[in-house]
């Protein structure tokens, strides 16, 4: 649901900026290949989604070097992520992180619709609240040097640290 909503809501503000996007969801503990759930294709294609083409994926099967920024769902998994990829630990942060907010997305999977619907605006309203950062970081561009937003430091594509 975060990978369409992401999509959805933060390719119209880049493109403005002229800017595309590309965003990714992959799981620590997915199985590749699965299909979206019926709760969450649902929720989704009642708000303009779709999630037919949807697959599962491991994080462990994506290209990470051209991922700027990863955005996890919870404190749990960002810090899994930190460990598994050290050298990126400063561009792994949360999605309430990025919106300046506290907490964790809560976890539908198991649940019934209402879970999922609950799921959905959460999310939803996380990134409508990040989406000055994502101004922020889209108007820095790769040229210029990384700067923090609040005080997150979110680094150029491409740089790496020593």
């Amino acid at each position: 649901m975060a990978e369409a909503l992401a999509s959805q809501h933060w390719n119209a503000v880049a493109a403005e900026c002229g800017v595309q996007l590309c965003f990714v969801s992959a799981g620590l503990g997915a199985s590749p290949g699965q299909t979206a759930s019926a709760h969450a294709s649902r929720v989704v294609s009642e708000h303009g989604g779709d999630l037919s083409g949807h697959r599962s994926r491991a994080v462990a099967d994506v290209g990470m070097d051209e991922i700027r920024l990863f955005l996890a769902m919870t404190q749990a998994h960002r810090d899994a992520l930190r460990s598994m990829f050290p050298d990126r630990a400063r561009e792994i942060i949360t999605l309430s992180e990025f919106a300046g907010r506290k907490g964790d997305v809560a976890d539908p999977f198991g649940g019934g619709p209402e879970v999922y619907a609950e799921s959905f605006d959460q999310i939803r309203g996380l990134i409508e609240a990040a989406t000055p950062a994502l101004c922020e970081l889209l108007a820095r561009g790769d040229e210029e040097s990384p700067a923090a937003i609040d005080g997150r430091h979110i680094p150029e594509k491409g740089q790496r640290r020593a």
